[in-house]
């Protein structure tokens, strides 16, 4: 509005405050199972409470709660890349499956359906070649890891660049370090 100033005339300005700390840790309690079903994580209640309470101490040029719920998506994404490496081969297994599934849906849209079945063909090999994989490493279905309140203070570190020490010298003392529990 500043750079245009004939808006102000047509539209009203709304200021929205940012929710309270009560209302970002309920926000972050419903988009909760979305994120674990999403990344394959479990959140830890306090993990989200700190959420919370340190965007707002370390970041805060950002509102709540888009960056408790950025703190949030990184941390399930980092614990999600920890649980679940898999043998190059059998990532390969599932990128290829990836890909020929995209290429039959294409071909489906098209409506290619000869293409599309010579591609479910493809899938289905590629699939038993993947549980072959499976029982070759004796791989079972990756567990879910839990984001702990540990997970968040990473995340903080490494988007505003303050050491990981330092941000644990704040911790509450109802929020130990997790080695010292």
């Amino acid at each position: 509005m500043e750079e245009e100033p004939w808006i102000e005339r047509y539209f009203l300005a709304v200021n929205v405050p940012p929710p309270s700390d009560a209302e970002a840790i309920q926000i972050l309690s419903s988009a909760k199972k979305r994120y674990e079903a999403f990344h394959n994580v479990t959140y830890a209640d306090e993990a989200l409470n700190y959420a919370v309470s340190h965007s707002k101490r370390f970041i805060p040029d950002r509102a709540l709660p888009g960056i408790a719920i950025d703190l949030m998506d990184e941390a399930g994404v980092a614990v999600m890349m920890r649980t679940a490496s898999l043998p190059e081969e059998a990532e390969d297994c599932k990128k290829r499956i990836n890909f020929i599934v995209h290429r039959m849906e294409n071909a489906i849209a098209n409506h290619e359906f000869e293409k599309a079945r010579f591609y479910e063909d493809e899938e289905r090999k590629e699939r038993q070649n993947l549980r072959q994989l499976s029982e070759k490493y004796q791989l079972k279905e990756p567990e879910a890891g839990t984001v702990t309140v540990d997970d968040i203070e990473e995340v903080v570190a490494r988007l505003t660049g303050i050491p990981v020490t330092t941000i644990r010298q704040g911790r509450a003392p109802d929020h130990p370090p997790a080695g010292n529990a």
